[in-house]
């Protein structure tokens, strides 16, 4: 969940507001025996969410952007309601309504592994 996570910020953020390459490999994301240390995930979580921040900070100082398109250049696509003609606004609420529900995946699955999950 980590690195789909990882990969979604950096697919809608970094690659369309900052101009990193585009590259989706959500296969890679899924990937059965990926492994990361806490650390890593860790690492890889904090530079995800900095890239939004990022996003963020911009957007206060220039409200108007939240109209941007800025996947207009981008190969043609079209993932859970978004597009090339998306908006940042509208891909700021799709994140924001994907992602909990990933957090709470990987908070669910820590507490089966903890053991404080107990079917009976």
């Amino acid at each position: 969940m980590v690195a789909h996570i990882s990969g979604a910020l950096y697919q809608w953020f970094e690659a369309a507001y900052f101009g990193a390459p585009h590259i989706e490999d959500r296969s890679k994301e899924f990937e059965r025996g990926l492994q990361m240390t806490k650390e890593q995930a860790l690492e890889l979580l904090k530079k995800s969410y900095d890239s939004v921040i990022q996003v963020l900070e911009i957007i206060t100082a220039n409200p108007e952007k939240l109209l941007d398109q800025p996947y207009l250049n981008f190969p043609t696509f079209s993932s859970a309601g978004l597009n090339n003609q998306s908006t940042i606004l509208e891909m700021l609420l799709h994140q924001f309504r994907h992602l909990p529900s990933h957090t709470g995946q990987i908070y669910y699955i820590a507490k089966m592994r903890k053991g404080y999950l107990v079917w009976e």
